[in-house]
């Protein structure tokens, strides 16, 4: 029989470090498919390479089930191991300042309405000065997963924050909702007539939005639905009826609130992975975005402070 030495000069003899990678992929995704569309590579290349990596280290490491490929103990444990030389690897490029490489892009998760009136506007500027900066924008409604890396900077709205294991997480401010229409739609409502409700579609009922303008207006009285708040603010400037949004999306607007009291607050959070907090692209985005968020004075919540920073420049700003 092997002694345990043996075995693990075995492994270390047979083992590809380019098998981590397909492995690494394989963790974040949690599907074959997409894994291997991040690798460009083929389906049964990543299986392949699966198996092994696998039969080298002599462990399962994913099972699979309706949900895609879930990591065992061993590979929860290889996953962290193989994240932690990720995060150096990164962080090594950054400090030998190599330029080529930094060229860096920012995938930054959050939803439409905040996407389109302040996150996209405001990183403008900071876009204009750093050339190499590239901007991945991905709007949902979901809470992504930061440790997974399914994005390196999450904006969130929500009233509560769940814990996440190895997260920098940021209160940009808190934000108020409204009951609003147009003049006659405000008028006629606080004149005690009907008027009809502008809210989300039936899957996105468990929106704290939709239950108080239910509970306000009744289930009767919706006229018009859609998944995009966007889209909502548009129906309620041509005359449908009222809706919840939040102040940001009624300012410079034709729309008229029920009340200068707010219905309800929900705080904004920034979150990020601390590894990713400390690379020079990420923070100067997260400053960037906390500039931007100050301008809505409005917001009651202080903001809380970043971290000193002290940071190369990314490339030559432009002439």
């Amino acid at each position: 029989m092997c002694s345990s030495q043996t075995v693990l000069k075995k492994i270390k003899q047979r083992l590809n470090w380019d098998d981590l990678r397909f492995f690494y992929a394989l963790a974040d995704s949690e599907s074959m498919t997409s894994a291997a569309k991040k690798l460009n590579v083929s389906y049964m290349t990543v299986s392949r390479r699966l198996e092994k990596l696998e039969e080298t280290l002599h462990k399962e490491l994913f099972v699979r089930n309706s949900e895609g490929f879930v990591l065992t103990k061993h590979g929860r444990k290889l996953y962290e191991k193989v994240q932690a030389m990720h995060d150096t690897a990164e962080q090594l490029v950054e400090d030998l300042g190599a330029e080529d490489v930094i060229q860096k892009k920012i995938r930054i998760s959050t939803i439409q309405s905040l996407a389109c009136q302040i996150v996209a506007p405001g990183l403008r500027s900071l876009q204009e000065k750093y050339s190499n900066l590239v901007y991945d924008i991905q709007v949902t409604d979901r809470n992504i997963s930061i440790p997974k890396r399914e994005a390196d900077i999450a904006i969130r709205l929500s009233d509560t924050q769940a814990d996440e294991e190895n997260t920098f997480k940021l209160k940009l401010g808190r934000v108020n909702y409204y009951l609003c229409g147009t003049e006659p739609v405000i008028r006629a409502m606080n004149a005690g007539e009907t008027v009809s409700a502008i809210t989300f579609n039936e899957e996105m009922w468990q929106l704290q939005e939709v239950k108080h303008l239910l509970k306000t207006v009744g289930l009767e009285k919706i006229g018009f639905q859609s998944n995009s708040s966007v889209v909502q603010r548009s129906a309620a400037i041509a005359g449908y009826g009222v809706v919840l949004l939040p102040d940001f999306m009624i300012e410079d607007t034709e729309l008229c609130k029920s009340s200068e009291e707010p219905e309800f607050s929900k705080d904004i959070w920034l979150v990020t992975k601390k590894q990713s907090y400390e690379l020079t692209a990420v923070r100067l985005v997260i400053e960037e975005l906390v500039s931007a968020f100050e301008k809505y004075s409005q917001w009651d919540m202080p903001l809380s402070p970043l971290l000193p920073c002290t940071r190369p420049e990314l490339n030559s700003p432009r002439d």
